[in-house]
């Protein structure tokens, strides 16, 4: 069984480069105000929300930060331009030591309304890569899948994704399916609290 213990992203919120986050038994969270540590914290929720049955994109903040928020509410903004992707990076460690890197970016299609999984790479701890990345738009919903340490195997695939999660289906690849059973190892183990002032949590 893997367990979480590293969370990354980038072009999240205030955070345009990169965002660290080691998770631990017990994890402080310290610095100054508006440094950007509840933003931080959020990611946890927005995971949980991501990889639940209800999920509605692969990064699904509507019960963090309300009905009306989208994805687009979500990318750093350089000066009057709001980026339309972000990255998102989970490490894992398994009991014997080993571990491996789920990497996902998510973008917004403007052609399609939606939110996907543009490209997704998993680094195993023996160096073996597996990725899939999206054809362009109107073929978005059509992967590319590249195998191996130097590439050398590739297919073309048509995976469904409930939130970050890929559906059940039994022409998944092997690393797809070994994604999903990480990621729903996630449900339920994610709790958030936030002060009961009444008001709605923002990003």
């Amino acid at each position: 069984m893997f367990k979480l213990t590293e969370l990354s992203t980038a072009g999240y919120r205030s955070f345009p480069d990169r965002l660290d986050l080691d998770l631990r038994p017990l994890t402080l969270f310290y610095g100054r105000n508006n440094a950007g540590k509840s933003t931080a914290l959020r990611l946890l929720p927005i995971l949980a929300d991501s990889v639940a049955d209800a999920a509605t994109s692969p990064f699904d903040i509507s019960r963090v930060a309300g009905p009306d928020a989208s994805f687009l509410d979500v990318p750093t903004r350089i000066g009057a331009v709001r980026r339309k992707q972000i990255t998102l990076e989970l490490g894992w460690t398994d009991a014997a030591g080993g571990g491996c890197r789920d990497k996902f970016v998510l973008k917004y299609i403007d052609e399609a309304d939606q939110t996907i999984v543009t490209q997704y790479q998993c680094f195993m701890s023996d160096g073996m890569v597996f990725e899939i990345a999206a054809l362009p738009w109107p073929d978005h919903a059509t992967y590319r899948i590249t195998t191996g340490c130097d590439g050398a195997m590739e297919q073309i695939v048509q995976p469904r994704f409930t939130g970050l999660v890929p559906a059940d289906d039994q022409t998944l690849p092997p690393a797809l399916s070994a994604l999903r059973e990480r990621l729903l190892q996630l449900r339920g183990h994610i709790q958030w609290l936030h002060s009961g002032r009444g008001c709605q949590p923002r990003l």
